[in-house]
């Protein structure tokens, strides 16, 4: 049955993941924003692919406004991209990996995703750029400061370079932590996405839990990465101890 679960799911997926792409290339030729175009899009095709999973996720917010600038979760899941865009639809960088992947390839100018080819000082460089650009516009960014999925539950060491642009450009940084009930819902190792996806995505109900916290500011790069990092971290304790109100706050 969970296999059968997970067939249907992933047709769905694909076909709501063409249906957003094609409806956005449709907004554009008829002449609306971009920029707003995507962001629908981020948002909708998020809720969609979460409903889809029947994926429950709730949210810890104390924050009186939607983020700004970047926003830094920990990284365990394919997953962490839906979540995050259904609730703050920005634009997000991500491997380079991505723009390799059937469908999701022609997602990638569409919904202002940023390539990065971690093995490659050029990539990074111009990644490091990119984000400057769009933060310069006042545009909000999604980051995964790990730089990819440890095998840990527990967040691993944050790459630097993104906290020198937030801190050379007065930037805050929100962070988020990212907890799913099920440990299993991870995608570590090196397990296929497919392979993944039929073992875990067949669940009749899965859970997730979020916590954002206030935003981060410090015009020193290395200590900005540690209070973020230990927000993060700290969050996830909170979760595996069953703790409501965050300390960082």
């Amino acid at each position: 049955m969970n296999y059968i679960r997970a067939t249907y799911r992933l047709f769905k997926l694909s076909i709501a993941t063409i249906y957003y792409l094609l409806w956005g290339y449709f907004q554009i030729l008829l002449g609306k924003d971009r920029d707003l175009v995507s962001h629908q899009l981020r948002k909708n095709w998020g809720e969609k692919c979460l409903s889809i999973l029947k994926f429950d996720v709730s949210v810890q917010n104390t924050l009186e406004q939607d983020p700004k600038g970047l926003i830094m979760a920990n990284h365990r899941s394919y997953i962490d991209v839906l979540i995050l865009f259904a609730l703050y639809p920005s634009s997000i960088v991500a491997k380079s990996d991505i723009g390799k992947w059937p469908i999701l390839s022609f997602a990638v100018g569409l919904a202002d995703i940023i390539l990065v080819d971690r093995g490659s000082m050029n990539s990074r460089l111009n990644t490091m750029n990119d984000i400057k650009e769009r933060l310069e516009k006042d545009k909000r960014i999604i980051l995964f400061p790990e730089g990819g999925i440890g095998d840990s539950h527990f967040p691993q060491k944050f790459k630097g370079g993104s906290f020198l642009i937030a801190s050379q450009l007065n930037t805050t940084v929100t962070p988020i932590t990212l907890w799913y009930e099920d440990k299993n819902d991870a995608w570590v190792g090196d397990v296929s996405f497919l392979k993944h996806f039929y073992l875990q995505m067949g669940k009749k109900k899965s859970h997730a839990k979020v916590k954002v916290m206030p935003p981060i500011y410090n015009e020193r790069a290395r200590a900005l990465s540690q209070e973020v990092f230990d927000c993060i971290h700290q969050g996830v304790i909170e979760f595996e101890e069953g703790v409501e109100n965050s300390l960082c706050v």
